[in-house]
């Protein structure tokens, strides 16, 4: 048991005075919760692990007050890793309606994974003279009582809550003498009945200068004396001059300001009194229909005989606590905001005060005018001493912040606004934040000057900037609204500025914001391509669907404009339907094409062209002189075989290849078509079968590269890599129609070129083909990929370009031609928390509202890489944290991160584990720079050179974490370094197993096939057979960092596993008892290992494991 307390509270010291059992002394100016944290380690490290931990502290719902420090629900979460390690049984809370908030109570059930104890009510003693210790847990349906041997609770007349009782001895000493000043005191005040009374107190006061008012003119201007008095108000001040008066007080001035108790006939005056005062934001009233005052009525009386006591000095600035709500003679006193009152007395009248800070300044509440009794020399100390300090207290005021805003701004639907002319200006410099939240769009701003955003985001709509002045109007100088998409109406940017006082002060400020409508694009689907033969009879049919946010209604949508026909045939559509006829002209075959005009009920169009394939039939012969037609099938070139290498599902397959002459294989018009884009296509096209295995629908063929070039080049004159000179690659059908095959990241199939001998130019074809689909030419899934396919090249100078959607482009803006293009991602700065970073992908022309929601962009989403925190991380120097991708040309990205968590993890966008990085492009260098406002950072450059053997074997890893072995099916052997590191308690044994595809299956010793999550999976994978024993037993300490070679020879799938104390962990989720993958890839051929059951502190660096490749014989 562990019990920790609040020892800056005098009356929590005394409960606990007489504890038989020791107490942790928390004192507010050091984070509770670490102080909790480290001591219960302590008491691990010394073999006496805390089973129950008490809390004794002054609490409310949700929220125990430590000293100055709230433990809220935000304290909470960011120390969410600090709990963790708690390992508790059991959470005893003794503090007031603290279990009110039953979301903290679950939070903290959640993350300790403890029984909480916690009281939905009063802790102490009430106002009725109860007594209440009892603590209960809705996870248990137990309760447990205050232990005795942690103190007696019968002599202790307090509350746990926020609030105590205040008494007498608390204030100053009733014989101390009263605060003098030398210098002059300016006052001024209403006083329109018994005007002599406050006045006469007022005479009596050395160095006092004031005037009195019978109205509130005084109000009219800025306030420039030192205090305010109202007395015995008839009327109420104008809603201008209430403004005056708030600010007064707001910026440090004292209002004094009394009503009358002494019968029902006041009862206007007082409801004006408390008018006044809830105008000014006090919590402070009186009752309309007063009652008489009694020292046995009231709480703050001492405990002795003795019934009234004089005041003498009064210091309003003196320790007085906050009270328990109640009623104090007509006054009535809300607890969550009045900081003290006073029953104070002289040998004639009771006096009753209340006292509020409103700002930075203070508002005094008397219940009678006998206050201002001249006879009284008690009255007239009291009167200079709130007076003189008042003085004092302008002088030492804390300053409003002050925001500029502009005026109202006009934006455009779906395009940001820079919004300029908004700044902040403290004169005591004490600035601390500046929220910015609008209802209908997101915000965004640069922090790299300082700034940091500490509640919300970029790209949201609520979003907190914290730090100094200068830094934050840095910040306010970049800021950009997006409506949200398809919005057009009138948004309101709030902006609110707080400093740091001890009584913080905040500026509100609005600007109007007019979204104004632009005609939105109608987002077409169905039927954008159809195919048929030659000289058929019958029409080549299909249907255009389209939806636009300005409506699509009056049956009049889709049309065919002049012009916009088809050049070889004829073609018609529904106007409603969107339903399309192409009829081709005799004799044509290739492709052609016509543009459908979308118009929206505002008028909008939007262009669709529709791609139609005419498929070329054995025409009969033309008989005449000198010519024949004989139908011929194409003839093989000299060297009219080879043989390819074929993974598939596990296993390797030799299919025989047929090289043959491209240009017999390929129809004119397709050859046509490539020679506009400038496509140099070998005249040596390789034709093979691939059979497949019922449960698999993709091979992969690895095809030496030279078999294929014929006369092509990818090197300059002097043989060096002519890095303008982008290999492409395509497939042809038996039509001879050539369509695109380089590698499609949204397919995730086609070819990818690899430099195997380290030279600087690729040797290598990685070629997945689709059952059915990509580079598959008979179209149907029947277990048979059938390619005929060819190599090209064409010159492109692509670009990064940062486009308004936030996406980046990669493309060459004047040569379209589909060639997949190589990036590299690299980590420059990592965050607090393990973040997973990714992108989503477009191609051209798509919108970005087509990946708005989580469904969409998972389907859309690559994985590069997961980061590391940024602190307890042990590396070694090898470690680089890089990964290379491919995109098409033209095709545009995304970055986005997920902290503490994955992608998989989402069921929303909104989910404030996912974010956007922000990007620029370098108009210099042409990289690209990424931010997160958690300290993410990367840089993205287009690679000059093809990619190496070390990303041919990472080319699965935007998907799951493993090394692909599968091209080396010749006896190929790999060499290089194995690089490890750790920081972690337990110790981890790494390896790594075969698995036959990326899902991670294998197989079992009958031969038959396992997936993660089958029965028997981890037996099945640790097999002898299937473990790589060059790769087992892989091993580091805590704290350190090796780097030792390797030789592999092999060709299968190979991912890693891991032992820790009796567990064993893998990299597929499914696959493991917790339900989580234990292996992030945190760059190219680099793993980090999470090694405890359910996830732990989940940061990846219990045992990193990295490949360096360096070649390959």
């Amino acid at each position: 048991m562990l019990l920790v307390a609040d020892g800056s509270c005098a009356k929590i010291r005394e409960l606990l005075a007489e504890a038989l059992v020791p107490v942790l002394w928390l004192d507010g100016t050091q984070d509770p919760l670490q102080i909790v944290t480290a001591a219960l380690a302590e008491r691990r490290r010394q073999g006496q692990p805390v089973q129950t931990l008490h809390w004794v502290s002054h609490g409310r719902p949700g929220v125990l007050q430590v000293g100055a420090t709230c433990v809220d629900r935000n304290a909470l979460l960011v120390a969410s890793k600090q709990l963790i390690e708690w390992q508790v049984d059991q959470l005893a809370f003794w503090a007031c309606d603290y279990g009110v908030d039953k979301s903290v109570v679950g939070l903290w059930e959640e993350v300790v994974g403890a029984s909480v104890y916690s009281s939905g009510g009063t802790l102490g003693l009430d106002t009725d003279g109860q007594k209440h210790w009892t603590l209960d847990s809705k996870r248990t349906n137990k309760t447990i009582i205050w232990p005795r041997h942690f103190g007696d609770t019968n002599t202790w007349k307090y509350q746990l809550g926020i609030v105590s009782y205040a008494t007498f001895e608390e204030g100053p000493s009733e014989d101390s003498e009263p605060l003098s000043n030398s210098e002059p005191i300016a006052g001024v005040g209403h006083a329109s009945m018994f005007t002599s009374l406050p006045t006469g107190v007022l005479d009596s006061i050395d160095n006092l200068n004031y005037e009195n008012n019978n109205d509130f003119s005084f109000l009219d201007e800025k306030i420039l004396a030192d205090f305010v008095y109202i007395s015995l108000p008839e009327s109420l001040p104008s809603a201008e001059q209430t403004s005056n008066l708030k600010e007064f007080v707001q910026s440090g001035g004292t209002l004094l300001i009394n009503g009358e108790m002494s019968s029902s006939s006041w009862a206007d005056i007082n409801k004006n009194f408390s008018q006044i005062l809830e105008d000014l934001g006090s919590s402070i009233s009186i009752r309309e229909s007063p009652i008489s005052v009694k020292d046995d009525n009231l709480f703050a009386t001492k405990e002795t005989d003795e019934s009234l006591i004089e005041i003498g000095n009064f210091d309003i600035t003196s320790g007085l606590q906050s009270v328990k709500t109640g009623t104090f003679g007509v006054l009535d006193i809300d607890n969550e905001s009045a900081e003290a009152i006073l029953v104070t007395s002289n040998s004639e009248a009771n006096i009753v005060m209340a006292s509020e800070s409103i700002g930075s300044g203070n508002v005094i509440a008397f219940a009678d005018i006998n206050i201002y009794d001249k006879n009284s020399p008690d009255n007239i100390n009291l009167i200079s001493n709130i007076i003189i300090q008042s003085k004092q207290n302008l002088a030492n005021a804390n300053s409003v912040p002050v925001n500029t805003v502009p005026g109202a701004q006009s934006a455009t639907e779906d395009t940001a606004l820079s919004i300029t002319g908004i700044s902040v200006s403290d004169a005591d410099g004490n600035l601390a934040t500046t929220q910015l939240s609008v209802t209908n769009g997101t915000l965004t701003v640069d922090i790299n000057d300082g700034a940091t955003i500490s509640s919300g985001s970029n790209n949201s709509a609520d979003l907190t900037l914290s730090g100094n002045q200068t830094q934050i109007n840095a910040a306010l100088a970049t800021l950009s609204y997006t409506p949200i998409t398809n919005y057009n109406g009138s948004d309101t940017l709030t902006v609110v500025s707080t400093d740091s006082g001890d009584a913080p002060l905040s500026d509100t400020d609005t600007v109007t914001i007019t979204v104004n409508a632009v005609d939105d694009s109608a987002v077409v689907s169905g039927d954008i391509t159809g195919s048929g033969d030659e000289d058929t009879t019958t029409a080549i049919t299909g249907t255009l669907k389209a939806t636009d946010v300005d409506g699509l209604t009056d049956g009049t949508v889709f049309s065919i404009a002049d012009g916009n026909g088809p050049a070889n045939g004829t073609a018609t559509i529904d106007e409603a339907s969107g339903a399309w006829s192409y009829v081709p002209n005799a004799n044509f075959n290739g492709t052609d094409q016509f543009t459908v005009t979308i118009t929206d009920d505002l008028g909008g169009t939007t262009p669709q062209t529709v791609t139609i394939t005419v498929n070329a039939v054995d025409d009969s012969a033309v008989v005449s002189e000198g010519t024949t037609d004989s139908g011929s099938a194409p003839s093989t070139v000299a060297d009219d075989s080879t043989q390819v290498s074929v993974a598939s599902n596990g296993g390797t397959q030799t299919p025989a290849a047929q090289i043959v002459t491209t240009s017999e294989v390929a129809n004119g018009s397709s050859l046509s078509n490539l020679r506009d884009l400038e496509i140099a296509l070998s005249n040596k096209a390789i034709d093979f079968e691939v059979e497949l295995d019922d449960d698999t629908s993709t091979a992969t063929a690895n095809i030496p590269l030279a078999v294929l070039e014929d006369d092509l080049t990818l090197t300059s004159d002097d043989g060096e890599r002519d890095s303008s000179i982008a290999p492409i690659y395509y497939a042809i059908n038996d039509q001879g129609a050539l369509t695109p095959l380089s590698y499609d990241p949204l397919v995730n199939a086609g070819a990818r070129f690899y430099d195997t001998d380290g030279d600087g130019i690729a040797d290598f074809l990685s070629l997945t083909l689709v059952d059915g689909g990509f580079g598959d030419k008979d179209g149907v899934k029947n277990g048979v990929i059938d390619d005929p396919s060819a190599l090209g090249t064409v010159t492109l100078d692509p670009v990064l370009t940062a486009l308004d959607n936030g996406f980046l482009q990669v493309a060459d803006a004047t040569n379209a031609a589909p060639a997949a293009l190589a990036l590299q991602a690299s980590l420059t700065s990592r965050a607090n928390a393990v973040t997973e970073i990714g992108y989503v992908i477009l191609n051209a022309g798509e919108e970005a509202s087509t990946v708005s929601d989580i469904t969409a962009l998972q389907e859309r989403a690559h994985l590069l890489f997961s980061a590391l925190e940024n602190n307890d991380v042990t590396l070694a120097e090898a470690m680089t944290f890089n990964s290379e991708f491919l995109l098409r040309n033209g095709q545009s990205i995304r970055l986005f991160a997920v902290t503490n968590g994955t992608l998989a993890d989402l069921t929303s966008l909104d989910d404030s584990r996912v974010s956007f990085l922000d990007g620029s492009v370098d108009a210099t260098t042409g990289a690209a720079s990424f931010s997160s406002a958690s300290g993410i950072g990367l840089d993205l450059t287009l690679l000059n050179s093809d990619q190496n053997l070390s990303a041919l074997i990472a080319q699965e890893q935007h998907s799951v974490p493993l090394l692909d072995f599968t091209a080396f099916t010749n006896d190929e052997t790999i060499t290089g370094t194995i690089v490890q590191a750790r920081e972690a308690a337990y110790d981890a044994v790494t390896g790594f197993y075969r698995v036959l595809d990326t899902s991670g299956s294998v197989r079992a010793a009958d031969g038959s096939l396992l997936t993660p999550g089958d029965a028997g999976y981890a037996a099945a994978a640790l097999l002898e057979a299937n473990r790589i024993s060059a790769l087992g037993d892989l091993s580091i300490a805590d704290g350190e960092s090796s780097s030792t070679a390797f030789s592999l020879q092999d060709s299968s799938y190979i991912a890693p596993f891991a032992q820790v104390e009796g567990n064993t962990f893998f990299a597929f989720a499914d696959a493991n008892t917790d339900g989580l993958s234990h292996f992030r890839s945190l760059g190219t051929n680099l793993f980090g290992l999470e090694d405890q059951l359910g996830g732990g502190d989940l940061d990846y660096d219990d045992h990193i494991v990295g490949f360096n490749v360096e070649s390959i014989s």
